[in-house]
């Protein structure tokens, strides 16, 4: 699957709730059948009346998704937000490299901050590369702001795994799901 550049209808500012609720609905969209099956979507969907259960968990669990956002020193959005999505290959394939790759650098970023909101935790290479876009002159961004998605364990005391978090997030009986900021250091 591809990484692509998005651009909210509102052009607002979106915070990390927003970028998560945006990822969600691409990991639907993008995990949706195709093909033949494809044909069938002209048809209006009817739900059985007696549909019962949690649902099923939205895509593969091998998939990973990550949204970007850079911001400006005033806190404003600059430029459309980063889509990245994992499904193979090595570390410069990973979803926040991927979305890393469409961004463009501006003046308008300096000083400004970037917000990634990650189905699993960031890993040391994706942290080295976002650190070092974050780092270019054109950009020299003051801080980056990443977020996990986490909500209890149905299992037991623990929490549930980010990626666990991430694709039984739209089942029913779950409990509430909180992003958990993870920022990054960027060393000056």
């Amino acid at each position: 699957m591809p990484a692509m550049l998005m651009e909210p209808a509102s052009g607002d500012t979106l915070g990390p709730q927003q970028l998560w609720d945006q990822l969600m609905v691409q990991r639907g969209f993008l995990s949706s059948p195709s093909g033949q099956k494809d044909a069938y979507r002209h048809i209006p969907a009817t739900l059985p009346a007696d549909m019962s259960g949690p649902g099923s968990p939205v895509g593969k669990g091998y998939e990973t998704l990550a949204i970007i956002e850079i911001l400006s020193k005033q806190g404003i959005r600059v430029g459309p937000l980063g889509l990245g999505v994992f499904d193979t290959g090595g570390f410069d394939k990973h979803a926040e490299t991927e979305a890393l790759k469409l961004l463009k650098a501006s003046p308008k970023m300096k000083g400004g901050k970037m917000i990634v909101v990650v189905e699993t935790p960031v890993c040391p290479s994706c942290a080295s590369k976002l650190i070092g876009w974050a780092k270019k002159e054109e950009v020299n961004l003051l801080a980056i702001d990443t977020y996990v998605p986490e909500r209890q364990s149905m299992t037991s005391n623990s929490m549930a795994s980010p990626k666990t978090t991430a694709r039984t997030a739209t089942m029913a009986g779950r409990p509430t799901l909180h992003l958990r900021f993870q920022g990054l250091q960027i060393p000056r």
